[in-house]
């Protein structure tokens, strides 16, 4: 699905010549799915940090037993295969401070959620309101975790995500083998997401290919 932008009217012959398309029925631009370069587009993009994630929209599900309560509750994970991530223009240069929207190669998992759009919010909270945001004492910041469906403690992202064995972290050499899945999203639009993403530990995860289908 495309990418939304904000295009001042002074603007759109500009995003026009980049490749925009103006979507009359919802009365805004867009960046077409076969754009696979988002850095031409900055000025419009209505965030500027996070990541866009770009179709295939994922979702990826997990359980576990409470650490609280000791009862099995599901576990979900947004995923990405093909996203742009906004990275420092040059990595090693302290003082810069020039940003560019850069395509990352790596599928990953997306953890400690401090932003969501309210298109991916609305899907979530109607389709898995146990994945809610939540204050963490242990890492001491408001994000989007899971929570237990039967005594709605939260179920940190830490260990699932960063400890082998974890929910999102299969380690074949570990006595108990992560079992997850994968599901497609349906969205109207690509979504921004602020959170932490990439890393070892989502290396022995099969990501679905490129291809989709409509979640029901």
């Amino acid at each position: 699905m495309p990418l939304d932008l904000v295009v001042p009217y002074a603007n759109k012959e500009k995003a026009k010549s980049l490749g925009a398309i103006w979507l009359a029925k919802r009365k805004t631009w867009v960046i077409p799915d076969h754009i696979q370069d988002v850095e031409p587009f900055k000025t419009w993009i209505p965030f500027q940090k996070g990541c866009i994630v770009r179709k295939p929209y994922l979702l990826c599900l997990s359980e576990t037993n409470c650490w609280k309560c000791g009862k099995l509750t599901p576990l979900i994970a947004l995923g990405a295969i093909n996203y742009f991530s906004i990275e420092y223009a040059k990595v090693n240069d302290a003082e810069n401070e020039e940003r560019q929207w850069v395509k990352v190669e790596q599928p990953t998992l997306f953890s400690s959620i401090s932003a969501l759009d309210q298109q991916m919010l609305d899907f979530l909270n109607a389709n898995y309101p146990f994945f809610k945001r939540i204050y963490s004492y242990t890492a001491q910041d408001i994000c989007y975790k899971n929570t237990c469906t039967a005594c709605g403690i939260l179920q940190g992202d830490f260990y699932h995500h960063e400890e082998p064995g974890g929910a999102f972290f299969p380690d074949p050499f570990y006595n108990r083998p992560t079992a997850i899945s994968f599901e497609y999203i349906d969205l109207e639009h690509d979504y921004h997401i602020d959170a932490d993403h990439g890393g070892m530990a989502y290396d022995d995860i099969d990501f679905p290919q490129i291809r989709y289908h409509r979640l029901k």
